[in-house]
């Protein structure tokens, strides 16, 4: 199953890729946040060429461990994706 991974950031969203069989990620491309809309045209895109099955949203966590106001905004992005 491949995967495509999205690091979370409010300027840019970095995203790695797995091998066709799931067991292995690596650095794919970095998107520049600017419209919602692009940005989940340009993710659909990469979803589509490279038959990604699974979307992987990473959670930023304070260092105590706890959900900081990235957390939220992270989980909100995720629903964005459906």
């Amino acid at each position: 199953m491949r995967v495509l991974a999205l690091d979370f950031g409010l300027k840019r969203i970095g995203l790695a890729l797995s091998d066709p069989e799931g067991r292995m990620a690596l650095p794919y491309t970095t998107l520049i946040r600017k419209e919602n809309s692009r940005l989940l045209a340009q993710i659909q895109d990469i979803v589509d060429q490279e038959k990604v099955e699974c979307l992987v949203v990473g959670l930023p966590l304070g260092l105590n461990g706890e959900e900081t106001l990235s957390t939220r905004q992270a989980r909100n992005f995720a629903r964005l994706l459906g």
